[in-house]
């Protein structure tokens, strides 16, 4: 009489279980999915954007700007992380948008830059 896995696996169409040649076979498998992932993954991320940075979205039209993460130390560019994440709420899924008006967004990158 059958077993119930193999009849499970009868009525799904899968055969016999195959086995693995080697363990060389399987890391050469698994080298293979983790690029397949990673490249999954870097469709999400913007090629655009240099090492080191990373983009904000600002104003009501959402203009987009590339800034250097050394900007994160400075403490006005805090109170404008702070001030996103009581409007926005950390869960935002269009990106970090700063809620100010572009003129003075550019202002303080400019300062910041000079300094």
């Amino acid at each position: 009489m059958p077993s119930l896995r193999s009849m499970c696996r009868e009525k799904l169409g899968l055969g016999k279980t195959r086995r693995v040649g080697s363990e060389r076979t399987v890391m050469k498998w698994s080298n293979k999915m983790k690029t397949k992932k990673e490249e999954e993954e870097e469709k999400d991320f913007p090629t655009d954007v240099p090492e080191g940075h990373f983009v904000v979205y600002v104003g009501e039209k959402r203009s987009r700007y590339i800034v250097p993460i050394t900007f994160l130390r400075n403490h006005e560019f805090q109170t404008l992380l702070h001030e996103a994440a009581q409007e926005f709420g950390f869960c935002h899924q269009n990106g970090l948008t700063i809620p100010c008006q572009k003129h003075v967004f550019e202002s303080l990158v400019t300062k910041l830059l000079r300094s």
